[in-house]
């Protein structure tokens, strides 16, 4: 019976070793995973700016591009006009000669 009590014992510390190991492993574990948490949120936080920035400029290109256009749509066709007009009176005087 006395044996049966120290193979008990050793069982019982045993497992009381491997849950200590587990436990200090679980805590490495997770003092290693706030680490990278913690370089991972400032990855995203970085892309998260770029992105925006890249957004900002995207819209700024497509108002320099169209500022342009409507403006040449609005205050082209009457001079282009004009120069149609001035164009063909010095072709006709042309002919007329």
């Amino acid at each position: 019976m006395s044996n049966e009590k120290s193979s008990d014992i050793d069982d019982e510390s045993m497992v009381s070793q491997d849950i200590a190991t587990d436990v200090a492993e679980l805590k490495t574990l997770l003092e290693n995973n706030a680490q990278d948490m913690k370089e991972i949120k400032t990855m995203v936080n970085h892309i998260n700016t770029y992105v925006a920035w890249q957004k900002i400029f995207a819209w700024l290109k497509l108002i320099i591009i169209i500022i342009p256009l409507t403006i040449g749509l609005i205050y082209l066709p009457p001079l282009v006009r004009e120069a149609y007009q001035k164009i063909l009176s010095i072709l006709s005087a042309n002919m007329i000669q």
